[in-house]
C-alpha cells in the first residue's frame, strides 16, 4: 500500500463525519467519509455527476439512514450497499 493510501486509511479510523448523497425521493443511497482528501472529493464528484444531493453528516446519523431505495421510481441499478441488512 501506498504512503497515500496508508494515511488514508487512517483518517478513516478518526472520521467523524461523511458525504452522502441523496436521492430526489430522499434516500440517502450513498456516502463517503469525509477524510478530506483526493479519494473523497472523487467519490462526492461521482455522486453529483449521479444526480444526487450532497450532505455532510455525522457517521451515527450515515449508519442509521444508508439504505437502497425502493421507491417505485427506482431503477434497480443502485448499489445494495447493506445487502441483508434490514429496513428501517
Amino acid at each position: 500500500m501506498s504512503d497515500e493510501g496508508i494515511e488514508h486509511a487512517k483518517k478513516l479510523g478518526e472520521a467523524k463525519h461523511a458525504y452522502v448523497g441523496i436521492k430526489p425521493c430522499g434516500c440517502c443511497v450513498a456516502a463517503v467519509v469525509d477524510t478530506g482528501d483526493k479519494f473523497t472529493g472523487k467519490a462526492v464528484s461521482e455522486f453529483i455527476r449521479s444526480g444526487l444531493k450532497i450532505e455532510r453528516q455525522p457517521m451515527e446519523w450515515v449508519r442509521q439512514h444508508l439504505y437502497k431505495c425502493t421507491h417505485k421510481e427506482a431503477t434497480g441499478n443502485e448499489p445494495d450497499l447493506f445487502e441483508g441488512r434490514s429496513e428501517p
